[in-house]
């Protein structure tokens, strides 16, 4: 679990840490700095995530299931921006 929650941790805390960042550096160096960051732990972590390409593949009956639920978010997302959805 720990090589999924690094790379995440560490691009939230530099989104976390970019307003004190920016007072200090330029806003494209910290964006810069956020993906060599990532990208260092995504590279530390390789060897793990390596494991799961030999895991089996998903049956057709569970694609058809997200398909049809991101058909329906997405449907939701477009149409509900009525009026009492709106803050």
């Amino acid at each position: 679990m720990l090589p999924r929650v690094v790379p995440f941790a560490i691009f939230v805390a530099f989104l976390a840490a970019q307003p004190l960042l920016e007072s200090h550096l330029d806003s494209r160096w910290v964006v810069v700095a956020r993906g060599i960051a990532v990208a260092a732990a995504l590279a530390w972590f390789w060897r793990r995530y390596a494991a799961d390409f030999g895991r089996p593949r998903a049956a057709a009956s569970d694609w058809a299931i997200v398909v049809v639920v991101g058909l329906a978010v997405f449907g939701a997302w477009i149409t509900l921006d009525g009026g009492w959805t709106a803050f």
